[in-house]
């Protein structure tokens, strides 16, 4: 019984790793931020060979993205007052940030609905795309955490001094695309 308990358990070490580990796509830049993929599928976690990774895409395809942490999720100390974003650039302008629930933290990578996958995260790309124009358009997509680090008085001309919330964005998995726009 001892011996198939211990296996159990390697086994469900093995599982979690697996969630957090993929040795191929996952690449680290020199201030240990993760990287993100594309493709016009899902990207299910291990199924990176698949699909076909992307980085160019025509304006109306399915657009997912799957993002990879330097490190799992629970190393990154996330605090009770933190927040867990999601930022989408369009030509080096921010278009749009979502806050969402915080990955489960023995995550190192998780999925992202970019555009058309039916559980977008960002409402406002196609009518952004859109404006950006014709041609092709350079899209970022950065996620991290809002890190709270504390308060500070801010003053108004009333006299009366009220406190604002003060927080850090801290980086965890960046990457861009071009979707094209005919």
């Amino acid at each position: 019984m001892k011996a198939f308990t211990a296996f159990m358990i390697s086994f469900y070490t093995i599982a979690a790793a697996a969630q957090t580990e993929s040795f191929k796509y996952r690449i680290t830049d020199r201030d240990s931020i993760g990287n993100i993929i594309f493709s016009s599928e899902k990207i299910a976690v291990g199924q990176e060979e698949s699909v076909k990774l992307k980085d160019i895409f025509i304006f109306g395809e399915q657009i997912w993205g799957r993002a990879y942490f330097s490190k799992k999720f629970s190393d990154f100390c996330f605090g009770n007052r933190d927040s867990f974003c999601l930022f989408l650039y369009i030509n080096d302008s921010l278009v749009q940030k979502v806050t969402q629930d915080p990955p489960e933290d023995d995550w190192g990578q998780m999925q992202i609905w970019i555009s058309g996958t039916g559980n977008d995260y960002f409402s406002m790309f196609s009518n952004t795309v859109k404006v950006a124009g014709m041609g092709e358009n350079v899209v970022k997509v950065e996620l991290g955490i809002d890190r709270y680090i504390g308060t500070r008085d801010v003053p108004f001309s009333d006299g009366t001094v009220e406190k604002e919330l003060i927080y850090k964005f801290i980086s965890i998995a960046k990457g861009q695309f071009t979707i094209v726009l005919n």
